[in-house]
């Protein structure tokens, strides 16, 4: 009888830490290039592309949301910077060298892409990175993670993550399913996509 009353004891201390999980959570984030990318970046000599990554609160949510993406890659942008920021630098040359070597990237039983770093970089949920970006949170503060890629070409500056450059993310983990760890974004030439997705909410 003790036996059982400790097991169900402890299932409802395992049920209630994991229903009450939430606040800011750390990932680990990948950001990928899908082939149609490697394409295109192979296309244009050797040039730098850059993805940048910055969490940011919800006082600070509108004004990112609604900032121009064409204005934050300009040189003395006000937004770019003004955050920590996780700067991925993705070379069209390296990316031409490495589909020359290694054209197919192998995968992993899960599906997901082990390629060579020409092609994919991660921000671990270990990077010191998510200490600064946190230095204020408490259990009530909610966070989004902005996905901003410099992409070749010319696009609309629209609001939110209408605009293709920008991928906006939760960062708060009742956010996602349970057990969430990795994140994996694709950049695309269309734009930046999320192949993790967070929960949906029914209205």
């Amino acid at each position: 009888m003790l036996k059982r009353l400790s097991a169900l004891a402890a299932l409802a201390l395992t049920v209630m830490a994991t229903g009450c999980a939430h606040g800011p959570g750390r990932y680990n984030v990948t950001v990928q290039l899908d082939d149609a990318m490697r394409q295109k970046l192979g296309d244009l000599g050797d040039r730098n592309f850059e993805v940048d990554l910055v969490a940011v609160n919800s006082l600070e949510n509108d004004r990112w949301s609604n900032a121009s993406v064409t204005n934050y890659w300009q040189p003395n942008d006000a937004f770019k910077g003004s955050i920590p920021t996780k700067v991925m630098i993705f070379n069209s040359k390296a990316v031409q060298q490495a589909a020359a070597t290694s054209p197919a990237a192998p995968k992993t039983a899960a599906g997901a892409a082990t390629q060579p770093s020409a092609y994919s970089q991660t921000l671990s949920a270990k990077d010191p990175i998510w200490d600064k970006w946190y230095a204020n949170k408490n259990d009530k503060s909610v966070y989004h993670l902005y996905v901003i890629g410099q992409l070749p070409g010319v696009f609309d500056d629209l609001p939110g993550d209408r605009d293709v450059r920008r991928q906006i993310l939760p960062l708060n983990v009742e956010e996602w399913p349970s057990g969430t760890k990795d994140i994996l974004i694709q950049v695309r030439p269309t734009g930046i996509v999320a192949l993790t997705t967070p929960k949906v909410h029914k209205k």
